[in-house]
């Protein structure tokens, strides 16, 4: 897809409205460690996934939504199998929500 097609696809007023409340996000956790004197680890681990998080929602705009329609049904079973799948994990704090990938 041509770029300019793309950008006029996006709806900018919700990426910026997105951008904005990221950022009160932001501000918010680096008060609190400024508050009670810590790193600023979780500022950052917050701004890493936020960055990462902005390139998903931008990639997901690339194809178009006609695309995606063809795929939805394979969609709809990978994800109903996820949900499904916590169960054959062992339970964290015992609840059964999440599946391990790693330490």
């Amino acid at each position: 897809m041509k770029p300019a097609v793309w950008a006029k696809r996006v709806p900018w007023s919700i990426v910026v409205v997105a951008g904005a409340l990221v950022a009160l996000g932001w501000l918010g956790i680096a008060r609190c460690e400024h508050l009670f004197g810590e790193s600023t680890r979780f500022l950052r681990q917050q701004m890493v996934w936020s960055v990462l998080a902005l390139a998903a929602m931008l990639a997901a705009s690339v194809p178009s939504y006609r695309v995606l329609c063809r795929w939805s049904y394979a969609v709809f079973l990978v994800a109903v199998g996820l949900l499904a799948a916590v169960f054959l994990f062992p339970t964290v704090n015992g609840a059964h929500r999440w599946i391990r990938l790693g330490p």
